[in-house]
């Protein structure tokens, strides 16, 4: 019996003939039915007909185990679902072995998208940076456009005077930068975060310079600082990774988990552009003394690699599922098989290392069973 057939005001009576059908005696299923509609009531609106997508966990941890499935965890869920399509889902857990069964599972583990400095893209079979635009509240446009102008105006005049001093080149190439993203109109949580790193270059090599010079560079990255405020998406930002709770040693393993990131995506030119390891190590640098580095740094780098390991999971997905369909091409993808198995592997070491933090942060919590789905598709891709 398809469980997608089942009326919905039939539900709890279904999972309580489930569990007396798989050994369970007609008491367990008196008290089946009566936690299954004790449960259920609280969670659904309407006579059992919209989960509330909040709750629809502990629906499904209590009744994974007793019909001997696997709980579809928390992310598949990012609107109010109808209970129909909560049984259809659950359908896809309960048949047999396929070419596409662990496709599925994967999509519905890995959430739809992950809000982060740095949006990634696979285009060809390749990651690439994709360009991400800011908006602003449209009463505060003026503002913005002439603050914007003033510090293109301030920042080309101290690259003029750090080009006529000696200081040190990682300073002037930082300046450089963050004047490059200001002028972009590009991602403003990604130029807050190269703000950020041209401080700690002023930090470090601040001495080289002139008084007068080092306050001209300590004002700009401070203006820098108020002009991205002025956005929500760094507002949002901000407050999310304040609220995150990331220890020095959670930080350290975010570190980790990008230095072999980055080692493994230079490794394989082929299945990157060069600007996606370079991005990567610029974040990782912040961090690289956990000690040291700030929340908001550490949070940046986590929420790009998720974005990292979530698009390439989706990616690996929607490949398996194409080569079931289109079986007479087999043959010819061997080459593609091989480049998207590099991106999982990549992807699955990434989520393995990080996945202890969705123990204190709700949203990463779907690393660990995601890895775990995603490793299967890297053995079905094995020659």
């Amino acid at each position: 019996m398809e469980l997608a057939s089942i009326p919905e005001n039939a539900f709890p009576t279904f999972f309580a003939d489930e569990i007396e059908a798989r050994g369970g005696s007609s008491d367990d299923r008196r008290r089946a039915l009566g936690k299954a509609r004790s449960w259920l009531q609280p969670y659904f609106h309407r006579d059992f007909h919209y989960p509330r997508k909040q709750n629809i966990n502990l629906i499904g941890e209590f009744f994974a185990p007793r019909l001997g499935i696997t709980f579809i965890p928390p992310p598949l869920f990012h609107r109010e679902f109808s209970l129909g399509e909560f049984v259809k889902a659950i359908d896809i857990f309960r048949q047999e072995p396929s070419d596409t069964t662990n496709a599925h599972a994967l999509r519905g583990a890995v959430p739809r998208g992950v809000p982060s400095p740095i949006d990634f893209i696979i285009s060809n079979g390749r990651l690439v940076v994709a360009k991400q635009r800011s908006a602003v509240d449209a009463e505060d446009e003026a503002n913005v456009a002439a603050s914007k102008s003033a510090l293109l105006a301030r920042g080309e005049k101290i690259v003029e005077e750090l080009r006529r001093s000696n200081c040190d080149r990682r300073l002037l190439d930082s300046v450089v930068e963050l004047q490059s993203g200001l002028a972009s109109d590009g991602n403003l949580v990604q130029l807050g975060l190269i703000n950020i790193f041209c401080e700690e270059m002023c930090a470090a090599f601040g001495t080289e310079l002139s008084d007068a010079l080092r306050g001209m560079l300590l004002g700009h990255t401070r203006g820098v600082s108020m002009y991205v405020a002025q956005f929500a998406d760094w507002q949002r930002f901000s407050e999310k990774a304040a609220a995150a709770e990331l220890a020095a040693a959670d930080i350290a393993r975010i570190s980790s988990a990008a230095r072999r990131m980055i080692a493994d995506l230079e490794a394989h030119p082929d299945i990157a552009e060069p600007e996606v390891p370079k991005i990567v190590r610029a974040l990782q640098h912040l961090i690289a003394d956990p000690k040291l580095a700030t929340k908001r740094a550490a949070f940046a780098l986590l929420r790009t690699m998720e974005n990292l390991i979530a698009k390439v999971f989706q990616y690996g997905a929607d490949f398996i599922e194409t080569l079931a369909v289109r079986t007479s091409d087999r043959a010819s993808t061997a080459g593609s098989k091989l480049i998207v198995a590099a991106l999982m592997s990549l992807a699955v070491t990434g989520a393995v290392e990080m996945s202890p933090l969705g123990a204190k942060i709700a949203d990463s919590a779907w690393l660990k069973p995601a890895a775990e789905m995603a490793q299967k598709l890297v053995e079905e891709l094995a020659p």
